[in-house]
């Protein structure tokens, strides 16, 4: 299963924009930057959906993309996803697991966590490949 956090009113990241522009001479109109978790479980519930849906996000100011917001809801042209290479810790994904170890000790569970961008821009795909790989893949 799969959960993609974001603002409930998203907004433009002025600092990532120039961030963009200064590593890569591209410009972007518009920029923001969610959180991805990747649950792996025998054992979906609808109890254990729920305390998903509560631990990931503040139910105040952020939504589910496909669940509680749909995508077309939003102005983007590209979305990245960014994920940390096998072998580099995953902090997030520790605390994560701890948690549902905690309140559902009978299952096992596999986490992951990493990054969604939400890019509009003019450029073409084979750009925003190279900015995503130089900016946010840091290679």
């Amino acid at each position: 299963m799969r959960f993609d956090i974001i603002s409930s009113a998203p907004q433009n990241n002025s600092f990532l924009q120039d961030s963009i522009f200064q590593e890569t001479s591209l410009k972007i109109d518009w920029v923001f930057q969610g959180k991805t978790y990747w649950i792996e479980s025998k054992d979906y519930t609808d109890e254990l959906n729920l305390y998903l849906k509560e631990l990931f996000r503040d139910h105040v100011d952020e939504k589910i993309l496909y669940q509680e917001l749909p995508p077309d809801n939003l102005d983007f042209s590209y979305l990245v996803q960014v994920s940390l290479k096998p072998g580099v810790t995953d902090n997030s994904a520790k605390s994560t697991l701890n948690a549902l170890h905690y309140h559902f000790p009978e299952n096992e569970f596999k986490v992951a966590t990493g990054q969604i961008y939400f890019l509009k821009t003019s450029l073409n795909l084979e750009s925003v490949n190279k900015l995503a790989t130089k900016v946010f893949c840091n290679e």
